[in-house]
């Protein structure tokens, strides 16, 4: 009897480590395949223009908080998100020929078939599936997996790093067609923003929208605008796109960020809402309500937007970062220590973190410490204006 509950207790512990064991190698094989397809549209994306290319695995266009490899023009981002590496994008400057473009674009499902084609040859050798075909099976449910989520032609996007909205593969490719009837000023717009940058570029896609009205072309122009930190261009192409068309989700989101950086919150927080009642669990969108509620003090608001981003996706450190700060502001000052501390652990060195420890320590009214922290920032770096108007009155002070 003795000898049967020890045998049973070492198959249930050997039952549970392949078990971990398993999800472990998925989580692996969902990033490497990821990691696979993103790099298919970097290579090309690479030969056939002269800008940098960037990749993120783990996001979509979140640099805070991963790792970063430079190879030349290319650059990598890794993010450590335990249920998100499936997550990814390559980020490129626009060539101007179409046929390059399409190469760029097929580049990711195309390197996803050649990656699982071995695997389907070396699987077809064996009968039974055991642990050693378990992971190249894996390898091809996860290459096939991007290839129909990434060919699906769906219309909205993919928010970049809050602003910019990036359509699947399919999407692309359907847009790539409908590209031969638009007018030679936006093909001369494409030329013109690879070869002289986004701020020349931006005329001619208005002289294109003056010809012809279409979705795709608006939102070309207002990336254009965006990348040419001409918010207020962008501002006026949205509101003449919602006077012709209807917004999508990802628009009122990527118009609710733009309001944001405009310090316009109660604009962005009514976009934002928009965007928030068709995607409540969208973590993007309800952080940024979040920093529109805490630019309005509006605390309580902006920690229920945190709790429920945290709740419905993987934490990140700005979420974390932000609710610290949200926490110190409303007098929590207890959670916003727990927050911290745990940042601590994660992220240092960070100056986001010295200005988090800064609030915290100025609602400590500890004067002293909050200056060590702020000190401790780059000269380059940006500090909030109330923190750098409190920080001003403590230096005259002294």
């Amino acid at each position: 009897m003795y000898l049967k509950l020890i045998f049973w207790e070492a198959a249930t512990w050997l039952g549970l480590f392949y078990g971990l064991l398993s999800i472990l190698t998925i989580l692996l094989v969902r990033s490497l395949t990821t990691f696979v397809h993103e790099m298919g549209h970097a290579l090309p994306a690479l030969l056939f223009s002269k800008d940098k290319v960037t990749v993120y695995v783990g996001s979509y266009g979140d640099p805070e908080g991963s790792w970063r490899w430079q190879w030349g023009r290319l650059s990598l981002f890794l993010k450590f998100r335990v249920w998100a590496w499936d997550l990814g994008v390559c980020m490129h400057q626009p060539v101007a020929s179409r046929w390059q473009t399409a190469l760029i674009i097929l580049g990711g499902p195309l390197s996803s078939v050649l990656l699982a084609m071995p695997m389907i040859i070396y699987l077809s050798n064996y009968s039974e599936l055991t642990y050693y075909q378990f992971i190249p099976a894996i390898f091809v449910v996860s290459a096939f997996l991007d290839l129909i989520v990434n060919l699906n032609p769906v219309s909205s996007g993919n928010m970049i790093n809050g602003i910019r909205s990036v359509g699947t593969d399919g999407s692309q490719l359907l847009q790539l067609i409908r590209e031969r009837n638009y007018p030679s000023e936006y093909f001369s717009a494409l030329k013109t923003w690879q070869e002289n940058g986004a701020e020349k570029a931006l005329p001619l896609f208005l002289d294109s929208l003056a010809q012809k009205q279409d979705r795709y072309l608006y939102r070309r122009a207002i990336d254009c605008a965006l990348e040419a930190n001409d918010q207020e261009e962008a501002i006026t192409l949205f509101n003449n796109f919602r006077s012709r068309y209807q917004l999508k989700t990802a628009d009122q989101a990527r118009l609710g960020a733009l309001y944001l950086q405009l310090k316009r919150p109660h604009d962005a927080i009514e976009s934002l809402s928009r965007a928030i009642y068709e995607d409540y669990r969208n973590v993007d969108y309800l952080h940024d309500r979040a920093k529109a509620y805490f630019e309005l003090a509006d605390y309580d608001r902006a920690l229920d937007d945190l709790r429920a981003a945290l709740n419905y996706g993987p934490g990140s450190v700005d979420l974390y970062l932000l609710r610290a700060v949200t926490y110190a502001r409303n007098s929590q000052l207890a959670e916003a220590e727990a927050d911290l501390q745990l940042l601590q652990q994660v992220i240092p060195e960070s100056p986001h973190l010295f200005v988090a420890w800064a609030w915290y320590h100025r609602e400590m009214n500890s004067p002293k410490k909050a200056l060590e922290y702020l000190d401790r920032l780059p000269k380059t770096f940006d500090i909030p204006h109330q923190l750098q108007y409190w920080r001003d009155q403590q230096l005259n002070v002294e």
